[in-house]
């Protein structure tokens, strides 16, 4: 039986944040070196009008409080900062660390790296506690739901009394940091999204399939997958293609469709958009129906259908010039062709999210002592 893409019924369904303590100021109420008021009962002696006599009554009073910055720390400081488990990344991170601990002797950078599930981990030591300084975020992952949770320090003064100049970045890549008009990090790199097609060579020729080119369609590519595909439905031999089964995935096939999941203004879900809803059912179908491609798949099993070459083709990003790169198949060639055009035969805008060092200055309730 067909399966259809039925889109559910909009929902929100809210994460659990830990409660700021009593008494530990949040960000985004934080006011530093100015005067705060904060009211006070206090005993005062008054005359009693009309009476000679004098007694004592509690009353409430607002009162100015001087808040000052604590004392710049004697010695090193150690900066806890945590990155993900990427090896190329972590290479050149180290590189940094290095760099900057030359150039700021009285500043530590320990780097720490999270082995899998980056941002369970994140959420947990939130609630722990313990997320430390500084980490590595996707901005499109949700930079938002930590900005306005008051997890994150808005680094907009910082910026200004260093007189950093944020004129060298793209300004959808430092727009993608910003929220609620604050700046909360800066991007330390960014690229276009799902929007290249990898395929193996030889894989094409041994189906007698021509290669693809810039000017193939939706159509074009599944009736590709269709002719590569080997092996009974149970268990195939090899997959024509490999799809994600992840949101930011889905906008590239949406975008080529003239759909999108969201209003311009961000405000509705577009989800039941009759474009978006067609290429969903696409994804659907060369999973489903077609069978073209693996159900559901988990991340890491393009990398071993690639490794086995039992997959022709990966729509993907450019991270997987070393992914799948380091995982090529003697005798076998990698080669990359621009994700399919739309049905019109238009260009396919690239969505570029931006992964950014959030939280450059990131505050939740105490945290050990990382020295």
């Amino acid at each position: 039986m067909d399966r259809k893409f039925v889109p559910a019924e909009h929902s929100s369904r809210a994460l659990r944040w830990p409660r700021w303590p009593p008494g530990r100021m949040r960000p985004q109420d934080r006011r530093s070196d100015q005067d705060r008021h904060e009211k006070q009962v206090v005993k005062e002696t008054v005359v009693v009008a009309g009476t000679p006599q004098v007694q004592e009554k509690v009353v409430t009073k607002v009162v100015e409080k001087q808040i000052t910055s604590a004392p710049a720390p004697k010695g090193p400081v150690t900066i806890l900062f945590y990155e993900r488990n990427i090896p190329q990344d972590i290479t050149f991170r180290k590189e940094l660390v290095t760099r900057f601990e030359k150039e700021n002797p009285n500043i530590k950078i320990k780097l720490e790296v999270v082995p899998d599930d980056y941002g369970a981990t994140l959420q947990a030591r939130i609630a722990a506690r313990t997320t430390g300084d500084m980490w590595r975020y996707g901005t499109h992952y949700g930079l938002a739901n930590y900005a306005l949770r008051g997890l994150l320090w808005p680094i907009d003064d910082s910026v200004a009394k260093d007189k950093y100049d944020t004129a060298p970045y793209f300004k959808g890549a430092l727009d993608a940091c910003k929220v609620a008009g604050k700046l909360y990090c800066l991007p330390v790199n960014g690229h276009p999204g799902w929007s290249g097609l990898y395929y193996l060579k030889e894989v094409f020729t041994e189906a007698g399939v021509p290669e693809p080119t810039a000017d193939w369609t939706y159509d074009d590519m599944m009736q590709a997958a269709v002719k590569i595909t080997k092996g009974p439905e149970a268990k195939r031999d090899i997959y024509g293609m490999w799809l994600a089964p992840y949101y930011e995935a889905w906008l590239t096939p949406i975008s080529a469709f003239g759909g999108w999941p969201m209003s311009e203004d961000g405000k509705k879900a577009q989800m039941d958009n009759e474009k978006t809803v067609a290429a969903m059912q696409y994804i659907v179908d060369a999973m489903q129906k077609q069978k073209v491609a693996l159900p559901n798949p988990s991340f890491d099993s393009r990398v071993e259908l690639w490794a086995s070459s039992k997959v022709g083709m990966v729509l993907s990003g450019i991270w997987e010039g070393s992914y799948l790169g380091d995982q090529t198949p003697k005798g076998k060639t990698l080669k990359l062709a621009p994700a399919p055009r739309d049905q019109g035969g238009s260009v396919v805008p690239s969505w570029a999210p931006t992964s950014s060092l959030s939280g450059a200055r990131v505050r939740t309730p105490t945290r050990p002592s990382s020295g």
